[in-house]
């Protein structure tokens, strides 16, 4: 006679461990712990949003305790709730894991539209139209890196590349961001950021060192997306703002820009001996404007051109209007108000480039 096995009425606990990995909390929900399961899970949501919102806010402090909870709170909390799920959950039959997936895909398609409707966006800086109040990514020749943490915490990369086979330099072309090229039939490529800083020669021997240094990434920055909902922007505001409608060739219209707004609706804008004027008087406020030595360019390229904005238009300007160093304004002429995202507040990463936005 046989004797039948009795059904197991639950798995076992380390596929519980697994469910928690996919869906923080969701251990403890399929063990009959509903309320706390999806606390769990709204908690680990929650604390490194709470964290993007705080580090936001232009105060060092502030910024200290939201990189906290982001970086040292969200992680312990999420490795703390995988320890307590090491649990045993109901037995699922195949419908149950079927809702179970089609719950965690819905869950994490919920993510983007609540990140999205946060009040600070997370921006990088690709140039450095922006120097020196903010770095872009850049190469730095012949500089070496090699200590650990170099790339986690300062956002360096260290290259060193060397000729595998004699030969000349050819075929240079840019693709996907990057400077491909050529040398004895060999295939190289650079990040399109090195290129400035390299100066190839013509023809280079087995083993001769090509390129060697650091790319510098760029300064990542939280823009408070509300700060324009009960003020309009100042002079001297550092803005992220849609490229829609800006009529120059090169500008994508799908992305957006860095820059400092110079100048407000209505005003009519000048550079004058290296010199911000508005409505024929020199600008010296904010302090910024103090510093910094404006370049005639584009539709201002001479003292006489003006741009003159209309009742919700914003000239913009970058820190560096050197020569070829800012495509702003100048060349694009005004902003829309309805295209400024939000204020620039704070830089959190580089860690060596944490602080205020001034």
């Amino acid at each position: 006679m046989d004797i039948k096995k009795p059904r197991k009425t639950e798995h076992a606990k380390w596929v519980g461990l697994l469910c928690a990995f996919l869906w923080p909390g969701s251990a403890h929900f399929l063990a009959g712990q509903r309320k706390i399961g999806i606390l769990l899970f709204v908690g680990q949501l929650a604390i490194p949003m709470v964290g993007i919102c705080v580090a936001a806010i232009p105060h060092l402090a502030s910024l200290y305790l939201g990189l906290i909870l982001i970086f040292v709170v969200s992680p312990i909390y999420y490795l703390t709730v995988l320890v307590k799920s090491y649990r045993h959950i109901h037995r699922l039959s195949l419908p149950g894991w079927v809702g179970f997936a089609a719950l965690l895909v819905a869950m994490n398609l919920l993510k983007a539209p609540m990140i999205g409707s946060l009040p600070v966006k997370t921006y990088s800086l690709p140039t450095g139209g922006m120097a020196p109040t903010l770095q872009g990514r850049r190469a730095i020749p012949g500089e070496d890196s090699t200590r650990w943490g170099d790339s986690l915490f300062q956002g360096k990369t260290y290259y060193h590349i060397s000729a595998l086979a004699s030969g000349a330099f050819q075929n240079p072309r840019y693709q996907d961001k990057t400077v491909q090229f050529q040398i004895g039939g060999v295939p190289y490529q650079l990040p399109i950021e090195i290129f400035p800083a390299f100066k190839p020669k013509t023809h280079y021997e087995q083993s001769e060192l090509i390129w060697s240094g650091i790319l510098q990434s760029g300064d990542r920055m939280l823009a408070d997306r509300f700060s324009y909902l009960f003020s309009e922007p100042q002079r001297g505001d550092v803005v992220v703002f849609e490229t829609k409608d800006l009529d120059y060739q090169g500008i994508n219209p799908n992305t957006v820009f860095v820059k400092r707004i110079a100048g407000l609706p209505g005003e009519t804008i000048q550079i004058i001996n290296a010199r911000l004027w508005v409505d024929g008087k020199e600008i010296s406020e904010p302090q910024i404007f103090q510093l910094l030595n404006y370049g005639n360019a584009g539709k201002l390229a001479s003292s006489e051109e003006s741009i003159t904005l209309g009742p919700d238009e914003y000239l913009v300007l970058g820190d560096n209007t050197a020569p070829n160093m800012s495509l702003d304004g100048r060349f694009f002429g005004p902003v829309r108000r309805d295209r400024i995202i939000g204020k620039i507040q704070t830089i959190y990463w580089p860690f060596q480039r944490m602080g205020i936005v001034e």
